[in-house]
């Protein structure tokens, strides 16, 4: 993977041509997707300029994606994805080329703004590598519907369940972190666009600033009864019809194609701009020298 373009990925401006080579979502689908409130735009100075997505609505239409050619509309399959809390608030962090490159968790290099970069890749970061990443080498992270009603996540239970008339997503409380349960008011929940992410301070980069004021998903919520779970159980191990996508293989997929790293790079490499480098980075990718990172 080119340098600089990990470097643009982390400035974490994409265009809709960016999100469609990556995703497949039509530019289209990206603005039912807004109008809806389940992507949201970089917030931009000037209102004629070029809509924006960072990585976390990128990744967001990563999985939402599958779903929506695969049946749901994108009302469903955008709030399936919301909800699910986890993929978004652990699973987009770890399904990251900078996080594969660069350890979070190690100090900052106060010269180049950098955290120590792998040496070599732990062998969950080698999906950024040339050869492509198989399913065997995954941790699952993976969404069902059975009978076309109940939503499964892999071995973390049931979700929620499509309405009867296929037209929204509802929310099971047993399913819904603590403090994200606590807005639940009269059966409705109002979700942030950001997920549990705008409650992070500080923002991580690409994300938005923290008085930024953000669209709400709304929610319908369940308290399902002993029977539901019973029938949720029954259809998971019975199955008359199953719609699944592997979450984590859709991310990463997705962003090897972002990334340029699965089509071709373009005559005009992506390069973060300039801004950004100085303010962050000391000026730009120099310790290695804009080559390939493998």
């Amino acid at each position: 993977m080119d340098e600089e373009v990990l470097f643009w990925y982390r400035e974490g401006r994409f265009t809709a041509d960016d999100v469609t080579r990556a995703t497949g979502l039509s530019e289209a689908s990206q603005r039912q997707l807004l109008k809806l409130g389940i992507l949201e735009a970089v917030p931009q100075a000037r209102r004629s300029a070029q809509r924006l997505l960072d990585s976390t609505m990128v990744k967001r239409c990563a999985v939402i994606a599958p779903l929506n050619r695969n049946g749901l509309t994108l009302t469903v399959a955008g709030k399936t994805v919301a909800a699910a809390l986890m993929l978004e608030d652990f699973y987009f962090g770890v399904i990251d080329p900078w996080h594969a490159v660069f350890d979070p968790d190690g100090q900052i290099d106060p010269k180049t703004g950098l955290t120590p970069r792998r040496a070599p890749l732990r062998d969950r970061d080698k999906w950024i590598e040339p050869q492509a990443p198989r399913a065997s080498d995954d941790f699952a992270y993976k969404i069902s519907i059975f009978n076309s009603r109940y939503v499964i996540i892999g071995t973390f239970g049931v979700l929620g369940e499509l309405a009867p008339d296929f037209s929204d997503f509802i929310w099971w409380d047993e399913a819904i972190y603590d403090h994200v349960k606590r807005r639940v008011k009269d059966g409705a929940l109002e979700l942030s666009v950001r997920g549990t992410d705008d409650h992070h301070s500080p923002h991580p980069f690409g994300t938005f600033d923290a008085t930024t004021r953000l669209k709400t998903i709304p929610f319908k919520i369940k308290t399902p009864t002993a029977d539901d779970k019973e029938a949720a159980e029954y259809a998971k191990e019975n199955p008359v019809t199953e719609l699944t996508v592997n979450a984590i293989l859709s991310l990463k997929f997705a962003l090897r194609r972002l990334l340029y790293i699965d089509v071709p790079l373009p005559r005009r490499k992506p390069m973060a701009s300039q801004e950004f480098l100085d303010k962050y980075y000391g000026g730009g990718p120099q310790p290695n020298g804009g080559k390939s990172v493998q």
